[in-house]
């Protein structure tokens, strides 16, 4: 796979692209981190677009997120970076977040709307002496994002905060109320990657998406728009 010649790369993935999509998060997150130090990519960031009244019918993957957390932060422990919540360094080695984008939800500012659960369990993962916590469970997550309270609309506003007041963040993933703000994730990434020296080489990030055109439409907008001396996003157009 492409993804491997990154250090950062960015995932999309939207309809039957999530099959692809969750098997490749599996196997960087689950294995091939726990096992080898050096693989690559050592950060990424995964992005998935799901209509509100389609939820339920992606329980499989709700499941699939919760064991892709604790991997997410017990790898994260043991290559030396914070613990999920706590704020990270200017260019950390090993940054995981999930963005899950809940398209034709509910109004946002409805008060019945859900923020993410504050009430993560502690477990041990079968075979390894690292403990780490389960910041969601299954059910939780999927009422959650069945009518999500933060608005895609203020990601901008929220990926400035420090991680500890990201009103909608819990481990190492964020539930938004509507479509990506490509910009904002660009920006983002752009600001925690970017070459910090002029002596330094700019880091290249591979933006790979599964899903209809429209998205890699914008990617590679969005792509080319943000490329400069000091980093680098390369669009891969095929199906990961």
């Amino acid at each position: 796979m492409r993804y491997r010649e990154f250090e950062v790369v960015i995932f999309a993935a939207a309809g039957i692209g999530l099959t692809p999509a969750s098997s490749t998060l599996k196997s960087l997150l689950q294995f091939r981190w726990r096992q080898d130090a050096a693989a690559r990519p050592h950060s990424m960031y995964f992005v998935w677009l799901c209509a509100a009244a389609e939820v339920p019918a992606f329980e499989w993957f709700m499941e699939e997120l919760t064991d892709i957390e604790v991997a997410a932060e017990v790898n994260a422990r043991k290559h030396g970076q914070p613990a999920a919540g706590v704020t990270a360094p200017a260019q950390p080695d090993r940054l995981v977040q999930m963005h899950l984008f809940v398209t034709r939800a509910p109004n946002a500012e409805d008060p019945q709307a859900k923020g993410p659960p504050r009430n993560p369990k502690k477990i041990q993962l079968h075979g390894d002496q690292t403990a780490a916590q389960r910041p969601y469970t299954q059910a939780e997550l999927m009422a959650w994002m069945k009518h999500p309270k933060t608005k895609s609309d203020d990601m901008k506003e929220v990926l400035q905060k420090p991680e500890k007041s990201r009103p909608n963040q819990v481990g190492h993933t964020f539930v938004w109320n509507g479509r990506p703000q490509w910009k904002a994730l660009f920006e983002h990434v752009k600001g925690v990657h970017k070459r910090k020296s002029p002596e330094g080489e700019a880091p290249q990030v591979g933006v790979f998406f599964c899903g209809a055109p429209a998205i890699g439409k914008d990617l590679t907008r969005s792509s080319q728009a943000y490329s400069d001396q000091d980093i680098l996003f390369r669009i891969m157009k095929e199906s990961f």
